[in-house]
């Protein structure tokens, strides 16, 4: 069986930039998705995710952060982002904070450089753990985690947040699903509340807190599960979700994007 090739998304507003990119990329062997308009983007997203995602360079006027923001909040698949000069110190500042873009290439640069930039983010994303030692059940309304041989106690909120990145253990899920699911309706909390939720978990759960291997953080995607699930366990988890604390997977405003770095951790826990 012949092994499926790499996807990628290439988003440009430039029509005829789009069209050279995408075909120089397929006869580099990749398939490729071009999109120049907001639904295309929205649409390919949707239907078709791909492994990695390009923002052209002609994307321009500070749109890069937003549409950055629409592939975040759909799919966990690294951008890489295509400049012909470089950010203001604002734009720099809020790709940064919001961790929006994987990696960045600057012009002028070869196309062998894009092609092996294009290949360190696939390898990214395929690296990681097959299987887990780790076993976790978790009963929702005695609030308790059970992990090996250990019983953890969780407050409701952490309890939901175990519960979503539960639901798909090993994948990656944003911190945009991850609040929506989360938080109450009435409530759209900061991205700094959702790393004080993952430090005050990951200080229950984890051996060394400050180099976790069970709730980790995946750049530029959100936070991963990493443990195995008792057989039936996931299913009678997900039928005894609480409509309440599902929430809407849509926008959540402002920030929302945000897939917090490790290191915002310890600041969270001095704010905690």
């Amino acid at each position: 069986m012949t092994p499926r090739r790499p996807l990628l998304l290439v988003i440009d507003g430039d029509p005829t930039r789009l069209m050279l990119l995408a075909d120089r990329l397929r006869g580099d062997g990749y398939e490729v998705t071009a999109a120049a308009t907001r639904d295309r983007v929205i649409e390919s997203l949707e239907t078709d995710p791909p492994d990695v995602a390009i923002l052209g360079p002609s994307i321009m006027g500070g749109e890069e952060a937003l549409v950055a923001t629409w592939v975040r909040e759909r799919v966990t698949a690294p951008i890489l982002q295509l400049r012909d000069h470089l950010p203001t110190e604002r734009l720099r500042r809020e790709l940064r904070d919001r961790m929006l873009v994987d990696r960045v290439l600057t012009t002028p640069f070869r196309h062998d450089e894009l092609l092996d930039a294009i290949e360190e983010l696939l390898l990214a994303r395929t690296e990681g753990p097959t299987a887990f030692t780790d076993e976790l059940a978790l009963d929702r309304e005695a609030g308790t985690a059970h992990l090996g041989n250990r019983v953890v106690h969780l407050s409701p909120l952490e309890t939901a947040l175990v519960a979503a990145l539960l639901r798909e253990p090993g994948v990656a899920v944003s911190t945009a699903r991850l609040i929506a699911e989360v938080w109450p309706d009435d409530r759209t909390p900061d991205p700094a509340s959702m790393w004080i939720l993952v430090w005050r978990v990951r200080q229950k759960i984890e051996a060394d807190p400050k180099r976790p291997t069970i709730l980790v953080s995946v750049p530029g995607a959100g936070y991963r599960l990493d443990v195995r699930v008792p057989e039936g366990e996931r299913e009678r988890g997900d039928g005894d979700r609480d409509e309440g604390e599902a929430g809407n997977e849509g926008e959540t405003g402002e920030g929302a994007g945000h897939d917090g770095p490790d290191e915002s951790d310890e600041d969270a826990a001095s704010a905690g």
